[in-house]
């Protein structure tokens, strides 16, 4: 079915999944990459627990265009046993790919580190707002943090200075 989307509107400029189920393994999620969608300015996923981090960096590989990456109960990344987690990958990728990048919103089990968010930084010179929840939605733990340290990053936002990070 994904397939036949894409033929049928190839010029998509934004795709917004809602809070759909079992896409990414039941509908070809990789099929969303750069070749099919070189238009794709946004991208949203409020149920992106079955994805793995090898279709996601399939989805935003490429991506010039993209300004706006909005995901969220980024469960299966973390703990399922064929991806690595929503960790560096993900950030190097995105500061690689998108420089058009305005919003990134990441929420779910997310395990980065300063060299990630640091390639971010540096490679996405148009971000605006960056938002990252690392409370899994499964999770009673309130008080999760995420792997960052402050100190660490200081170096990265003097770089990006110039720009209003909120």
């Amino acid at each position: 079915t994904t397939r036949k989307l894409l033929k049928l509107f190839p010029t998509l400029e934004v795709v917004d999944l809602g809070r759909a189920k079992k896409v990414a393994r039941h509908h070809g999620l990789g099929d969303f990459n750069q070749a099919n969608l070189p238009a794709l300015r946004g991208f949203a996923w409020h149920w992106a627990n079955d994805i793995t981090s090898q279709v996601l960096g399939q989805i935003v590989a490429g991506r010039a265009l993209l300004e706006k990456l909005d995901l969220s109960m980024l469960e299966t990344l973390g703990t399922h046993p064929e991806s690595p987690g929503c960790g560096d990958e993900l950030l190097e990728e995105l500061g690689r790919s998108c420089p058009a990048l305005k919003i990134l919103r990441l929420q779910g089990d997310l395990r980065f580190t300063d060299r990630g968010v640091c390639a971010l930084l540096e490679g996405c010179v148009q971000l605006k707002v960056l938002v990252f929840s690392a409370q899994a939605a499964s999770s009673n733990n309130s008080g999760a943090r995420l792997p960052l340290l402050p100190s660490a990053l200081t170096p990265c936002m003097l770089r990006a200075s110039r720009r209003r990070m909120w």
